[in-house]
């Protein structure tokens, strides 16, 4: 369209509500101009969770400030056989950021700060736990560990 940038794209982005805009010397149909030239696409949104302990109110909480979120990056220090341990530390399981996932509509759950008290292979349990509740789990991608069942 022979258009150069400049201030006129502020109002070409904005909700003004007036119908026509003026740019260089030239007059153009707002509506028509946004179909032209503006493509819309819906975000991404990612939230990092650490160090909380997931308990009922926390939850539902999270649930309405995370719904539809794109990335979750979660702890998951323990696994559900040490709630015990993860309630006491305050710190989460896998299996409860798993329903917490299942439950908001997360895109993806990427679990880190796993408890150094596992092996590498039990970590590889953890992820296969939270699969089988949130199929959409996984490591980060530059972990330097390759469990079996991440296929990553």
């Amino acid at each position: 369209m022979g258009l150069r940038p400049g201030p006129w794209m502020k109002d070409l982005k904005s909700d003004t509500s007036t119908p026509t805009i003026d740019i260089d010397g030239r007059t153009f149909d707002l509506a028509a101009l946004r179909n032209d030239l503006l493509i819309e696409s819906p975000g991404e949104s990612i939230a990092y969770l650490t160090d909380f302990l997931l308990d009922d109110t926390t939850s539902e909480q999270l649930q309405e400030v995370l719904g539809d979120c794109t990335t979750v990056v979660c702890e998951a220090q323990y696994r559900e056989q040490d709630i015990d341990l993860a309630q006491r530390n305050f710190h989460t399981t896998t299996t409860m950021v798993s329903h917490l996932a299942a439950r908001s509509g997360f895109g993806k759950l990427v679990l880190f700060h796993l408890s150094d008290r596992y092996t590498t292979d039990e970590w590889d349990e953890m992820l296969a736990e939270c699969r089988m509740i949130f199929p959409n789990t996984v490591f980060p991608k530059n972990w330097s560990i390759e469990p079996q069942s991440n296929g990553i």
